[in-house]
């Protein structure tokens, strides 16, 4: 009986792929509008079964939260048809905005910051939630970032992933420059990268991996703490981490997609996502930048002007850490230059420059415009006004972001380099000229 039905299961599964190969053709040769997506009805019937539907589900999570979903979904909704959950594994760091180029286009996301479900939603992505306007998307899970040791400071040779891959690091960053002024917060931040224990690499988790092996005392952790939401007010070292859920633009399967969001809101608590001025993606990715450049790929000239700083004798100690956790001026560095030689020569520089990085003629007129105001240094505001320059194309445009990067690298480097020789050489005296720094300019 056993050797019957073995024959009788290959005979089937033949059958199956002689079909297959007969409607990929018949899809091929009949010139359908979708080939790609009729071919992959076909794929999902044969391997969910005939009684089945499929919904595709794209998540960072791990697989035991994926299976207890799934199971939950399963005991919680019923109908003719059972819905079968295919789950696509994301990586931690993975662009949400990227799915739609797959063969099997994906349903819905779960889980992944706020920021890039607002992304998805302002670039018309999403599909609209049941009575729900924009911005189309559901915070589905409610943590924290906090230490993994548990303490409420952190120590010394910590271990920190980069910000411009690890989302949960880019959150906790952005939650220390909002605890306070913004300027105390970039301070405590390149102090803290400047002991790092582990160098942040461009893969996110690494800092954790690093703290599993025991090279580590403290690292970022998300986790369901104890206690008040409101935690992270009386500590600064803990910052919430709100995940998203939200169905992509053209779903193939959109009924059973907006069953499992309205599963999600019914059963884990999930709300109608609201954006606010910390959501905002462009202005998340400038910082991102601002702090892989400056803490980050500078980081060896980091390490090593923060071990001259702690050799150097009080108050010179003081004076060069403050010199050290300055943040960059704007306009960077290179204009400065560019404007300090004065005349109709330097507007003209300052001018070719702005048309060779924005060619675009508004965001190049408010650039030049933003290049002759008085100099400040970077903070909270000035990234705002950057993303939001020419209606946000300033901040789209590859070749400022890409001259911006470099701007703010090569600053903090040649920065680290001379706080480390004022301190180590005569320098290091009080009163010690300073580095280069944002002066004041009358433009009357």
């Amino acid at each position: 009986m056993a050797h019957r039905d073995l024959h009788s299961g290959a005979r089937l599964a033949s059958l199956e792929l002689l079909c297959l190969a007969g409607l990929l053709a018949g899809v091929a040769g009949c010139g359908a509008r979708d080939p790609t997506r009729a071919a992959a009805r076909v794929v999902e019937s044969i391997s969910g079964g005939l009684d089945t539907d499929v919904l595709r589900i794209a998540t960072s999570w791990p697989r035991s939260e994926q299976e207890q979903l799934e199971q939950e979904f399963r005991e919680q909704t019923s109908g003719p048809v059972p819905v079968r959950l295919v789950w696509v594994e994301l990586s931690p760091g993975s662009r949400l905005d990227h799915l739609g180029t797959r063969a099997l286009p994906v349903d819905v996301l779960l889980g992944g910051p706020l920021t890039e479900y607002v992304r998805l939603s302002r670039a018309g992505q999403l599909e609209p939630l049941d009575g729900q306007g924009a911005p189309n998307w559901l915070v589905t899970r409610r943590q924290q970032i906090a230490l993994s040791d548990g303490f409420s400071q952190v120590r010394e040779h910590a271990a920190f992933d980069d910000p411009r891959v690890d989302p949960p690091t880019m959150t906790w960053a952005a939650g220390q420059l909002r605890n306070g002024s913004w300027r105390a917060g970039y301070a405590r931040l390149v102090l803290l990268f400047s002991h790092a224990f582990h160098r942040p690499g461009w893969q996110s988790g690494s800092a954790t991996a690093a703290a599993n092996r025991g090279e580590a005392a403290q690292t970022l952790r998300v986790a369901a703490l104890p206690g008040s939401p409101g935690a992270s007010e009386l500590d600064p070292s803990v910052v919430p981490w709100n995940e998203g859920a939200a169905i992509l633009r053209g779903s193939w399967h959109k009924s059973q997609a907006r069953a499992f969001l309205r599963f999600l809101a019914d059963h884990h608590g999930a709300t109608p996502g609201r954006e606010s001025p910390e959501l905002d993606p462009e202005v998340s990715d400038l910082l991102a930048d601002l702090l892989g450049a400056t803490l980050v790929d500078a980081q060896e000239e980091l390490l090593a002007a923060a071990s001259a700083v702690a050799r150097a004798g009080d108050p010179a100690s003081a004076q060069a850490q403050a010199w050290l956790t300055e943040p960059p001026p704007w306009p960077p560095a290179s204009v400065e230059k560019l404007q300090s030689r004065g005349g109709e020569s330097a507007l003209a520089m300052v001018q070719d420059l702005a048309g060779q990085i924005a060619p675009d003629p508004e965001p190049r007129f408010w650039l030049v415009q933003s290049w002759l105001r008085p100099a400040r240094p970077i903070d909270q505001a000035l990234l705002t006004e950057l993303a939001q320059a020419a209606g946000g194309r300033l901040v789209r445009e590859p070749r400022f972001r890409a001259w911006l990067r470099g701007e703010w690298t090569a600053w903090a480097r040649q920065r680290y380099r001379r706080v480390a020789r004022l301190v180590a050489g005569a320098g290091s005296a009080t009163g010690a000229t300073p580095p280069s720094s944002p002066r004041p300019r009358d433009r009357s």
